[in-house]
């Protein structure tokens, strides 16, 4: 939700101070939108326009904040984990898809079966973890670079859904 929450503010009110306090700030309701020209026209800020000023895609990064945070680190980081799972552990997703959600709906074996395959899925992250993108075989950065691309995918796909319904 988090991310979503950070796509949908890209295209919502700008952050303005407050007429009688210079020090404290309010979010307007107005679009966000970007000046075409000098003759006052605007329209509502694109992809491109987001990605390279408000998410700041460049080397220089470090300068994305919040925003920047929770589309590249918190939602990419989950997405690529669980598709690298699924993806090298094709066994273990089936069996557990085969177990119920709902704990209480389980039997005992299928509630040990299920902490066990959860403890892989945990041993299969953190090994993830340590070997980091510089540390894959071919394969698993091969993956890696697919997964991470079509994460980023989803993110314009829904951010240009919310600006079609917007502009409406």
């Amino acid at each position: 939700t988090a991310q979503v929450y950070t796509i949908l503010s890209f295209l919502m009110g700008e952050v303005l101070p407050v007429a009688e306090d210079s020090e404290t700030y309010y979010i307007s309701t107005k679009l966000r939108k970007r000046p075409l020209d000098n003759f006052g026209n605007e329209e509502l800020v694109s992809w491109t326009c987001t990605k390279k000023f408000l998410l700041l895609s460049s080397p220089w990064h470090r300068k994305g904040g919040v925003a920047r945070s929770n589309i590249y680190y918190h939602g990419v980081r989950n997405f690529i984990k669980m598709k690298m799972f699924n993806l090298f552990n094709p066994d273990a997703v089936a069996e557990a898809n085969s177990i119920p959600k709902s704990k209480k709906d389980r039997t005992k074996e299928q509630q040990e079966r299920y902490e066990a395959l959860s403890d892989t899925k945990k041993a299969f992250n953190k090994s993830l973890g340590e070997q980091g993108p510089g540390g894959f075989d071919a394969e698993k950065y091969e993956a890696f670079r697919k997964f991470r691309a079509e994460y980023l995918g989803y993110v314009r796909e829904l951010f240009n859904a919310f600006r079609a319904i917007i502009t409406r």
